[in-house]
């Protein structure tokens, strides 16, 4: 956004809008990211097999970072190798190296380096792309290691149609632990029920058996503590409500922001403990609650003018979304992820104290849908009575046919916005504007390019200028008063000049000859 280094009205407002820009990328991506990881990993936590279990990922996440290809690799600890255990989008499969030793090619070397590998030189025959009528090269090759707790898992190499953003190597950096830690639980369980197994053959291993069941339970709550210290450091709060809204689970910034200590607040209801009324103060039914309503009928529901009461009795605005929770494909609860936005809305009412209270008309115009925002200053200047039926109002509406120089209002004015849109550049000049009744009086309009979620729009100033008008009349009219005195006067003394000179000549010729 252009000016936010100006020190003047413009300049606050492009600053404004670009911290609301900002929080709002970020939020969008963080939403995009728990969104997408809420979901794989609830899918993948139904997988049974391994090779279920990679498919699926691979099935996921392909749409995500426009994969066209792909394949995993699990790494096999008792040989050192690692084995082809799942694919996409690959037709022959026994063409591709079952095995592979760490270091030999680009997946070897990425499972022995222990870091992802991003290629985007990528030769034509390398991984191509199938296509209706044959095969096209891949843009980028991405490679990643799948490690769990320094514990190589296995590699995962995908095709890509396009290189990668930073929105999806931040998903797969958050994607990555949630599948090590799925393989590590299958594959515990796997060896659990192989443990079973052979307890019902070898009864005389029961102990042995049994100390092996303990040393796993050890690691499954290892991995329960490591799963806590990442919900630790995550400052938005995260709670996990059953059907009924009591609180399963929360990690620390959930209760810490609204001023509880874990024990008041893990275990009682959601609703009742820190919902109960809305921001105005007014009671908020619980059967309104998006929560809760989440965990009736399973949709996903995103919120963002409501608040949360702190333990003092204080609403703190949040914004929220739920996420259905399913098990076994039943409806088992709700997960709630809230944030505070306190400094969003300081943002907002700042550049809304500013707009609303501007000396000059403010407008939004969005080039496609028309007039979408006014301030009650420019309402007042079109004679409107209210801000609404401005925005009603077509911009074509609002100024006469022609201008002073003769051209067309609506052609000269288009001119005028496409000028400052294809630039990126401010946009001043004198208009002639209409109001409701009809009558016309003379602005500066200034149109200022910004983005509006992504989209191109302009803030349109307008300043009355009739008062100013008025004074450069007056002010022609003297200049040309004297003007014509400053004539009249001439005009005078030239024909005065030839009264007088036309006698005195007769009168120096009389006296020439009485000299002679």
């Amino acid at each position: 956004i252009p000016h936010t280094q100006d020190h003047h009205e413009f300049g606050d407002l492009a600053r404004a809008i670009t911290v609301l820009q900002t929080e709002a990328r970020q939020a969008d991506a963080q939403r995009w990211q728990k969104t997408h990881i809420a979901e794989i990993s609830s899918l993948l936590q139904q997988a049974e097999t391994l090779p279920a279990l990679f498919e699926r990922f691979l099935d996921q996440l392909a749409p995500l970072v426009s994969m066209g290809r792909g394949v995993v690799y699990a790494h096999d600890e008792a040989t050192g190798e690692l084995r082809l255990i799942a694919s996409f989008a690959h037709f022959e499969r026994k063409a591709l190296n079952q095995t592979l030793a760490l270091g030999q090619g680009l997946a070897g070397q990425c499972a022995l380096e222990r870091k992802p590998i991003l290629m985007l030189d990528v030769p034509a025959d390398y991984m191509p792309l199938p296509a209706g009528t044959g095969e096209l090269p891949a843009s980028a090759i991405a490679i990643f290691p799948v490690i769990n707790k320094r514990r190589l898992m296995g590699v995962i190499e995908m095709a890509c149609t396009r290189p990668m953003g930073l929105r999806e190597k931040q998903l797969m950096e958050g994607l990555l632990p949630v599948l090590a830690m799925n393989q590590e639980i299958l594959e515990k369980g796997l060896r659990t029920s192989q443990l079973l197994e052979e307890t019902q053959r070898q009864a005389s291993q029961l102990t042995q058996q049994t100390a092996e069941m303990q040393a796993q339970r050890d690691e499954l709550r290892q991995t329960e503590e490591r799963t806590r210290l990442i919900l630790g450091s995550v400052e938005d709060g995260i709670v996990g409500l059953d059907r009924e809204g009591l609180i399963t689970f929360a990690n620390p910034a959930a209760y810490r922001m609204l001023g509880y200590t874990e024990s008041e607040f893990v275990g009682h209801a959601m609703h009742q403990l820190v919902h109960h009324h809305r921001a105005d103060g007014s009671d908020f039914p619980r059967e309104e609650c998006a929560m809760f309503q989440t965990g009736q009928d399973g949709q996903s529901r995103t919120v963002s003018n409501e608040a949360l009461w702190t333990r003092e009795g204080r609403a703190i605005p949040v914004e929220y979304a739920t996420t259905p929770v399913h098990k076994d494909g039943a409806l088992v609860g709700t997960v709630v992820v809230y944030r505070d936005i306190t400094e969003r809305l300081v943002a907002e009412e700042r550049t809304n104290a500013y707009f609303n209270h501007a000396s000059d008309g403010l407008l939004v115009l969005d080039p496609q849908k028309g007039l979408i925002h006014a301030n009650p200053r420019a309402a007042q200047m079109y004679g409107f009575d209210a801000v609404s039926a401005l925005l009603k109002s077509d911009p074509s509406d609002l100024s006469p046919e022609s201008q002073p120089d003769g051209s067309l209002s609506m052609q000269a004015g288009q001119e005028h916005i496409d000028r400052a849109l294809s630039s990126g550049r401010i946009e001043q000049f004198e208009w002639v504007h209409k109001r409701a009744d009809g009558t016309l009086f003379d602005c500066e309009i200034t149109l200022v390019p910004i983005l509006l979620s992504g989209e191109q729009s302009l803030i349109v100033s307008v300043r009355d200028i009739t008062a100013r008008k008025a004074v450069e009349a007056e002010i022609l009219r003297a200049k040309q008063a004297a003007e014509e005195a400053t004539k009249a006067k001439s005009d005078f003394l030239a024909n005065m000049s030839h009264e007088i000179r036309t006698p005195m000549n007769g009168i120096l010729g009389m006296a020439q000859l009485l000299l002679d």
